[in-house]
């Protein structure tokens, strides 16, 4: 049995749009999991650190985005990537990259990576399965997409107005979106100098 992606999405552009907070988003969307998926399993997830590390994220992408080289950037990228060398040892990472693309072509071109990037300090995060982590009936391979996108989401969209003045950012209003290396992603909106503009597209 699998997750109903549409459903999954839905909820989280509803959470995302009524500004919920990043625990709050994370309770309502694990248990839209549960009702489409049920599962004790899912409870496991329930108790993460997710409000705290919304305030590790905006501290880690203010530094990161000063850190960013300065070519004209077109827009800015989270990416969520799994590293470790073996399944068994493999994590969630989320990242931060430009791109030196036009704003309307930006996605193309992923481009601008900070000198020595890091990966955002998130304990959730990395408690949260990847797609590697599987048992025989278990929900791992749903889980795996479903919760570090909606964490991933939640957290950026909560950082986004406070990061609109960061040092580093282009002086015009750039796109924004977040998302799995080689999967599914969101644009969240627009940050620019003034603000954050939400606009929610998958």
């Amino acid at each position: 049995m699998r997750l109903d992606a549409a459903s999954v999405c839905d909820a989280l552009v509803e959470q995302l749009t009524a500004g919920a907070s990043v625990a709050a988003g994370m309770a309502a969307i694990i248990a839209k999991c549960r009702l489409l998926l049920p599962s004790a399993d899912w409870d496991a997830f329930a108790s993460l650190p997710y409000g705290g590390d919304a305030g590790r994220l905006e501290a880690w992408a203010r530094a990161e985005i000063g850190r960013l080289p300065k070519p004209p950037m077109g827009g800015l990228w989270f990416g969520l990537v799994e590293i470790g060398s073996h399944s068994s040892q493999a994590k969630n990472a989320l990242y931060l990259a430009g791109s030196s693309g036009p704003s309307d072509r930006w996605m193309d071109n992923i481009d601008l990576r900070p000198v020595d990037n890091t990966y955002a300090p998130l304990q959730s995060l990395t408690s949260l399965p990847t797609s590697s982590q599987k048992t025989p009936g278990g929900i791992e391979s749903e889980a795996s997409w479903a919760l570090p996108l909606a964490f991933a989401a939640l957290a950026v969209r909560s950082a986004l107005p406070n990061l609109a003045k960061a040092h580093g950012l282009p002086t015009v209003a750039i796109p924004v979106a977040v998302g799995f290396d080689s999967g599914d992603l969101l644009q969240l909106g627009r940050l620019g100098p003034t603000g954050f503009e939400v606009a929610f597209l998958w």
